[in-house]
């Protein structure tokens, strides 16, 4: 039993590795550059009647300046919450709208995240 953590941290860090070296995290001098920011556009938006759509959009930023192409299938991951009164395609960032309210939708890429609101008016 003792050797199964070190074994599992072991596949922890290369599957991490692979990861942003897949995202191209890495600058010329081998630094390791994480993104430090997500911005979503737009940050509000409207639905007037259930099943109405909308597609947000979501640019990640570094800290050296690069900015980085998030579509999939490298892109942002999305969420939303409640459920009840909209869901997204968390690949796709295609909010639907359920139920009236207010929902978050949230856009998350390595270690930065967004959150943008959408309103579902149901009249």
């Amino acid at each position: 039993m003792g050797t199964r953590k070190p074994i599992r941290r072991r596949a922890a860090m290369t599957a991490m590795f692979t990861v942003l070296t897949l995202a191209g995290c890495w600058n010329e001098t081998g630094r390791l550059i994480l993104p430090n920011e997500v911005k979503i556009d737009p940050p509000f938006a409207t639905l007037d009647l259930i099943g109405d759509t909308v597609r947000l959009e979501a640019t990640v930023y570094y800290s050296d300046g690069r900015i980085v192409d998030t579509e999939p299938p490298f892109g942002v991951v999305w969420s939303s919450t409640p459920d009840s009164v909209a869901v997204v395609d968390s690949v796709t960032g295609l909010v639907r709208a359920v139920g009236p309210g207010i929902a978050a939708i949230e856009a998350e890429y390595l270690t930065a995240w967004s959150r943008a609101h959408v309103m579902v008016v149901a009249r």
